[in-house]
């Protein structure tokens, strides 16, 4: 069904999709800088050394029959999923209870 937009139209969606998984946040837009700011005698800043800007994603994650987070999404290593295996997975707790089992898992993207 489509929605219906009453007021200032809005972007809806957009997320990726993942199988044995519903999207519910896909948050992207962050990023791990390393840098070294210098600075001269004044303590005034003079120049910001860049040395890797790598992007960050996390994705909230409700999992289907058949999923597998903890070895989709292993800590400490690359994810396992496909389209993502780019990807470093800093973290992917899952939380079970009584509803369905949900993951939020944290990248960086490291290019390696």
């Amino acid at each position: 069904m489509a929605t219906t937009q009453l007021g200032s139209t809005l972007i809806i969606g957009g997320q990726r999709a993942l199988t044995n998984y519903i999207v519910s946040e896909d948050t992207i837009n962050d990023a791990n800088v390393v840098s070294e700011d210098v600075e001269d005698a004044d303590g005034k800043l003079t120049t910001r050394l860049v040395f890797r800007n790598e992007a960050k994603i996390r994705l909230s994650l409700i999992c289907k029959t058949g999923a597998t987070p903890a070895t989709d999404f292993p800590v400490g290593t690359m994810c396992a999923v496909t389209g993502l295996t780019g990807y470093f997975v800093d973290s992917a707790p899952i939380v079970k209870s009584k509803s369905a089992q949900k993951v939020t898992v944290d990248m960086t993207l490291l290019g390696v």
